[in-house]
């Protein structure tokens, strides 16, 4: 091989490494586990509120179809199940999928 040509594709070569090292620098390790963002969208619509209307809980549907579509078929089922079990029901759903502990507090104060 020429020896302009192997600087060329050595030159190739740092910059696409370089350049897979700065879009992956701010990337953390763990991809946001889509749960968090279940409790964190609850407590947003919940918080405060004793007994929300029904628009809360649509608002609340709404933003789990949008932001976390993966979810969407289990919380569905998980809304008709009775208030008693629906945070223990979410926490086991939760832990099969991550294969890690998970908990959200408030969905556990609020269905308690």
């Amino acid at each position: 091989m020429n020896s302009g040509i192997k600087t060329n594709v050595r030159a190739l070569s740092i910059f696409l490494l370089l350049s897979a090292n700065a879009c992956n620098s701010g990337a953390t390790n763990e991809e946001e586990n889509p749960y968090d963002r279940l409790c964190l969208i609850y407590e947003e619509e919940l918080s405060g509120r004793e007994s929300p209307g029904p628009e809360v809980f649509q608002r609340l549907s709404d933003r789990v179809d949008e932001e976390i579509p993966e979810l969407e078929e289990h919380t569905g089922h998980l809304a008709n199940l009775p208030k008693k079990r629906f945070y223990s029901t979410l926490k086991d759903l939760a832990e099969y999928e991550t294969g890690r502990d998970w908990e959200c507090r408030f969905i556990a104060d609020y269905y308690r």
